[in-house]
């Protein structure tokens, strides 16, 4: 056994630990401008202004404050009518001695909405119930369960002496001790529920409220009902259970014996939480409402790519409230974090913003339509002004912000008209789901189009008269106008009139039909959003996931920026890294300026790399001396030895420097999990990517 410090014991290590130590931070000053004291940075190389990037942190900081009092809105009261029959519940539900009162809550599969369902019911009641939450993490026992009810019954007690206590916090269990011993009562002792009720509860209800009876077991739940059962014949106790199931009836078969069916009278309610999130994202991205405060051209749009991955990610990630709120706010911080144009949203553009607008692709796709349609020289100095004059590309994009405003106003007044008809002939498509095809320019041409129009000739008069509805239909908003729109509402009111003359409807219907059909036609909504000039300055897109993008066949693969930062890929990550490392260590520019000229031409990868190269064409079953022969052949000796600078090494010398890179590669592999060691100490096992 070798002593502490003895030299002999670092030659036994395999990696040793490095602990920095803490030094403080400075701040920190580039080309001349002072720190920054907010998380933007300045972009441009560093050159943007800070007056700039305060514009585009204070613009983000506008625009999501909006959406979030929206969002908060929309949840204080998507649950309302639940609260109101559970406050029904626990006020007039007959205090039947012989029976506990007990509110089966059917909530959904999702805990993070069930928590939060139960945080808002307990704001709801405030201080007019003694409320008591239960978590299952709780109640492993009876005991601990018992225990829970106890303390926060007795927080009024506690909060109580703490206020004339000035006692350190570290002495309060020994406190709490104390007092038990004085009591001569245990801490799950539900006696104190008595002393309670009598010292400050008179005239208010006890509600416990069990969150996720699903996840615990139901011996517990069992004993729980009948302890609660014995105090609720002389205290007023309601139990409100929270189950995460499909069934109640089945899951109370399953897991109440005789004896707690016996002693409880229930009643069922149920929570709804799956139309909150598809009203929360038509009341950011497609409300017509004009809110005063707020400028038209600050509202964005969401790309078909982030319409595509946030729709499908909340349908199959039990739809997840909170996920969907992390997903849109980290869409904004990306687009005024990343675009330094984001700014033009709200300032007029500056010659230092006319050199980043040429290099838009939507700018770089107008020039090359504008080429093909060459015909005068008068064409051919337009195009020449648009990529030498900054008044040119000025006044180009006061145009195409103006068209972008006309082009969401269009496309939000047909989304609009074809939810209504939809939802007459019974579709299920939400507004979001119109959207997203209105926007890729796959609506216009499509059956659900072509059945939707055709449908309008077989409405009756109930039906003719809702689609005639045009609450939901904007012509004006702001300084931009829906002509089509316009002469759309004046069709309908005519036919509206006619039909309060005349009891036959046939041909009024094809007359609506024929309306719906020309305003069909509009030029702008016959264009997908990336048709638009300067779109990338319009609409929010997540961020790509990579320079080079590849599109995915299957809409459920989509990825961008911000669905990598919420669920990073760690195995794609960790595989491209170990295939091409340039991507996340140095440019190859970078590499090219720390190779000498002499060897400008080679390029060497991590050990770590080239041992992945054989472990991919290696069996499940690895033999390490086979493993060591191939990974030292594919070792160039003599680039290696050049790029060290040092001269021609020996064949002891190569072995030694191979063997020690085989056997650390060996051991990061290991750590990573791509490797294990078989009980053969010969051999070594795949432990990921056996097929590969």
């Amino acid at each position: 056994m070798t002593a502490w410090g003895d030299p002999t014991e670092n030659a036994q290590k395999t990696h040793y630990v490095i602990q920095p130590k803490r030094r403080r931070l400075l701040p920190k000053q580039s080309n001349g401008h002072a720190a920054h004291s907010i998380p933007f940075r300045a972009l441009d190389h560093g050159t943007e202004l800070d007056t700039l990037v305060q514009k585009r942190y204070s613009l983000y900081n506008t625009i999501w404050d909006r959406h979030r009092s929206k969002i908060h809105s929309i949840l204080n009261n998507s649950n309302t009518g639940l609260f109101k029959e559970l406050d029904k519940f626990v006020e007039t539900s007959p205090d039947q001695r012989r029976k506990l009162q007990i509110a089966f809550l059917q909530l959904s599969s999702n805990t993070a909405n069930n928590a939060r369902v139960m945080n808002e019911f307990n704001k709801y009641v405030g201080d007019k119930y003694k409320v008591v939450n239960i978590s299952s993490k709780i109640c492993g026992n009876i005991k601990s369960t018992m225990r829970e009810v106890v303390k926060q019954i007795r927080e009024d007690e506690f909060d109580s002496q703490e206020e004339d206590d000035d006692d350190d916090d570290d002495d309060d269990d020994d406190d709490d001790d104390e007092e038990q011993n004085e009591d001569s009562r245990v801490n799950y002792d539900l006696d104190f529920l008595f002393d309670w009720y009598l010292q400050n509860g008179k005239g208010r209800h006890i509600v416990i409220i069990l969150q996720d009876a699903t996840s615990v077991n139901n011996q517990v739940i069992n004993q729980f009902i009948k302890v609660i059962y014995s105090y609720s014949i002389d205290l007023p106790i309601r139990l409100i259970v929270g189950l995460s199931c499909n069934n109640i009836g089945s899951w109370i078969n399953g897991n109440f014996n005789n004896e707690s069916r016996l002693v409880m009278n229930g009643y069922k309610f149920e929570s709804d939480d799956k139309g909150v999130g598809p009203q929360i994202l038509e009341e950011l991205f497609l409300s017509q409402k004009v809110e005063p405060k707020l400028d038209s051209s600050m509202e964005l749009m969401p790309s078909p790519l982030l319409t595509s991955i946030i729709h499908t990610r909340f349908q199959s990630a039990n739809n997840s409230i909170d996920s969907l709120i992390s997903e849109i706010k980290l869409c904004y911080m990306i687009h005024f974090y990343n675009l330094s144009l984001s700014v033009l949203l709200e300032e007029e553009p500056t010659d230092r913003h006319v050199g980043s607008l040429r290099k838009l692709a939507s700018f770089k796709r107008y020039v090359e339509e504008k080429l093909f349609k060459i015909k005068t020289p008068e064409d051919r100095m337009e195009i020449s002004s648009l990529l030498s004059s900054n008044e040119a590309i000025q006044k180009l994009f006061q145009q195409a912000k103006r068209q972008f405003k006309q082009y969401r106003l269009a496309v939000l007044n047909l989304v609009h008209l074809l939810f209504r008809l939809q939802a007459i002939n019974g579709g299920v498509k939400s507004k979001f789901e119109l959207y997203k095809l209105a926007i890729s320019n796959k609506l216009i041409n499509s059956v659900i189009l072509n059945d939707l129009v055709k449908s309008i000739t077989t409405m009756n008069v109930d039906s003719i008269e809702e689609v005639l509805n045009t609450d939901d239909l904007v012509v004006c908003r702001g300084d931009v106008s829906d002509d089509k729109a316009e002469v759309l509402i004046g069709e309908f009111t005519g036919v509206k009139e006619e039909i309060a003359k005349s009891n036959s409807i046939k041909s009024l219907l094809v007359r609506v039909q024929d309306c719906v059909k020309e305003y069909l036609h509009n030029k702008l909504i016959n264009q997908s959003i990336e048709e638009q000039l300067f779109f990338e300055i319009f609409t929010i897109n997540g961020d790509s996931a990579k320079t080079k993008y590849e599109m995915p066949i299957f809409e459920e693969k989509y990825d961008n920026l911000m669905i990598n930062l919420i669920r990073p890929p760690l195995r794609g990550t960790l595989e491209a890294s170990l295939e091409d490392c340039k991507e996340y260590l140095r440019t190859d520019l970078e590499e090219l300026a720390s190779v000498p000229a002499s060897n400008q031409d080679v390029f060497v990868n991590p050990i770590i790399n080239q041992l992945f190269r054989v472990y991919k064409e290696a069996p499940v079953s690895i033999n390490i001396y086979d493993f060591y022969v191939a990974f030292k052949q594919s070792l160039r000796k003599s680039d290696l030895s050049n790029l060290a600078g040092s001269e021609e090494v020996s064949e002891d010398e190569w072995d030694k420097l191979t063997y020690s890179w085989f056997i650390q590669s060996c051991f990061e592999l290991m750590m990573i999990g791509l490797l294990k060691e078989k009980p053969k100490g010969d051999y070594l096992e795949k432990a990921l990517w056996k097929g590969v």
